[in-house]
């Protein structure tokens, strides 16, 4: 038997950590614009920053339930490593970091998982 799922109703701070979420798991989209000085990507801290400050949501998950668990542990575990990686550091420095590589993977998972279930954009 299949199991319905209610797709999460959009709020305008969604789009914030969609945003971020895809930045983050772009790993090519930050070394052209870090390293290479082509297209833009916001620099480690403002992503980090976005993602987890900007958008309110480490304090809803501080808060408590924020999407489904599963998810939100999967969002507090990011968050967690966010608070491990020096992002005062040189660019270069930040993309070889394995922490930071394992960052974009779960941030691709979390992306993923997100949009599955979050109603589409209004266009």
């Amino acid at each position: 038997m299949a199991v319905l799922i209610t797709p999460i109703p959009r709020q305008p701070w969604h789009d914030l950590v969609v945003d971020n979420l895809r930045r983050l798991g772009d790993l090519e989209q930050q070394r052209a614009a870090w390293i290479e000085g082509e297209g833009s990507c916001p620099d480690a801290t403002e992503l980090l920053c976005g993602l987890f400050d900007d958008s309110g949501l480490d304090d809803l998950l501080e808060a408590g339930d924020v999407f489904w668990p599963e998810l939100d542990h999967h969002l507090r575990v990011m968050s967690q490593f966010c608070e491990r990686i020096g992002t005062e550091r040189a660019a270069q420095e930040i993309l070889e970091d394995p922490l930071w590589k394992t960052l974009s993977v779960l941030s691709v998972k979390a992306l993923e998982a997100l949009e599955a279930r979050l109603e589409p954009a209004a266009l």
